[in-house]
């Protein structure tokens, strides 16, 4: 839903929410398997997040973007999240771009997108075991390149806070 909209100038809201419904022979299947954060934790319905979206232009060579997530837990315990919050540049010279703040990063295809953009159910497993359940997402910057090319490159450079529960994990007990 686009609130406003003069030339350039916009502030984009919109409203989404993931629920899903899992089955298992196991009453608790999460003591089981690392989840990822927006999976089903319990037998039956479950409603993982609740997702606030907002991204609009700030002036002429930035764009501002921010996600606040709803959660709600086995016990139907609701915990606010803010996901990411950043700016991105829009007039960098020799196709680059600037991104600033806390976000996913640009590592694969489906670490950066929110769960309600994936082409699958659930997170794959390889990235909950690299990343934790909640993807590889951190405060920090990034630096892209888009070669000039006919077909799509890009080549990017992060570098994260890395500190807190949702930088890559190097070992895990248990």
């Amino acid at each position: 839903m686009t609130i406003a909209r003069a030339g350039s100038a916009y502030m984009n809201i919109s409203f989404d929410v993931l629920m899903d419904i899992g089955g298992s022979t196991a009453s608790d299947p999460s003591q089981f398997l690392q989840l990822g954060d927006h999976d089903p934790i319990k037998r039956g319905f479950s409603l993982r997040n609740a997702e606030i979206a907002l991204d609009g232009a700030v002036d002429p060579y930035l764009k501002g973007f921010g996600n606040i997530v709803l959660k709600l837990d086995k016990d139907n315990q609701t915990e606010i999240e803010l996901e990411e919050a950043y700016l991105l540049t829009t007039a960098l010279p020799f196709n680059l771009q600037a991104k600033a703040g806390q976000f996913f990063a640009n590592f694969g295809r489906q670490n950066p997108q929110h769960p309600h953009q994936w082409a699958f159910v659930d997170d794959p497993i390889i990235l909950t075991r690299a990343f934790g359940p909640d993807g590889l997402r951190n405060v920090g910057g990034q630096l892209s390149w888009l070669a000039p090319t006919p077909f799509y490159t890009e080549a990017s450079l992060g570098i994260f806070d890395g500190q807190g529960k949702h930088g890559v994990q190097l070992s895990q007990s248990g």
